[in-house]
């Protein structure tokens, strides 16, 4: 054999060696990707639970679930400090608010010529707020009531002594004269006089005297409010018992 086919052969041995080892090579370099590949893929089927309670902090779910609670409590907060402040703002309306009662002197008694008796109440409607009463009303009856009865606090179609004002400011009293009245003539009620014998029913706690009256106002917040009023007496000189309570638990206010 000569010496350039022996050298041809040896090259050609040596380049089927080469390629048989990247041969080799490449399956080793497949299997290691498919083995990584495989492994990733295991990882992600299975991934620690660090990894897991990471994804889930970070996910939608749990910001959304925490800006819904962060809301809720500023939420609540908004309405504690709203009935906070309304229940304040009340307290101030009762301060400042106007205050509208009725008030009544004793009795008096005045006897004419022919022995009939008329009675009539000294009134005051006074203002005791801390601001002015505007459109106050007041109506103011007064009446004999036989005793053991309770007085029926009507005012509609009943003879009434009835003021009106525009505005009542504080502690300036309106002052009034409350007589006993007969009936309306014309429109203007006219005084009543008690006979002799109505006079001596007095006298005898047979009939008591009653003043009730109805106060109706708004304050300067525009809220509206009422005073009921009631007082008895009686002319007779030894003490006399008077079925009144009816008269007692008239006397009321609202609280707005």
């Amino acid at each position: 054999m000569s010496k350039g086919k022996y050298k041809r052969r040896k090259q050609q041995a040596q380049q089927k060696a080469q390629k048989s080892a990247e041969s080799v090579a490449i399956v080793e370099n497949k299997a290691e990707t498919a083995a990584k590949t495989t492994g990733k893929a295991t990882n992600s089927q299975e991934p620690p639970r660090w990894k897991r309670f990471k994804e889930y902090v970070g996910g939608s779910l749990f910001t959304n679930q925490c800006i819904a609670a962060f809301t809720l409590a500023l939420a609540a907060a908004a309405i504690y400090q709203f009935i906070i402040m309304g229940g304040q703002l009340d307290t101030m309306r009762k301060d400042q608010r106007a205050w509208v009662a009725v008030t009544v002197g004793d009795p008096q008694f005045t006897r004419d010529s022919s022995g009939n008796v008329t009675v009539s109440f000294p009134a005051v409607v006074s203002n005791s707020g801390k601001t002015p009463a505007r459109h106050s009303s007041t109506e103011i009856v007064v009446d004999t009531v036989e005793n053991g009865q309770a007085p029926t606090f009507a005012y509609d179609d009943v003879p009434r002594t009835w003021s009106t004002v525009g505005v009542l400011l504080p502690n300036v009293p309106l002052q009034l004269k409350a007589p006993l009245l007969h009936s309306i003539v014309k429109g203007h009620p006219e005084p009543r006089s008690l006979s002799p014998p109505e006079y001596q029913e007095l006298l005898d706690g047979k009939d008591y005297i009653v003043i009730y009256a109805r106060s109706s106002y708004v304050d300067i917040f525009g809220r509206e409010h009422w005073h009921h009023f009631c007082a008895f007496n009686s002319p007779s000189a030894e003490a006399v018992q008077v079925t009144a309570r009816g008269c007692t638990n008239y006397n009321d206010v609202d609280n707005n």
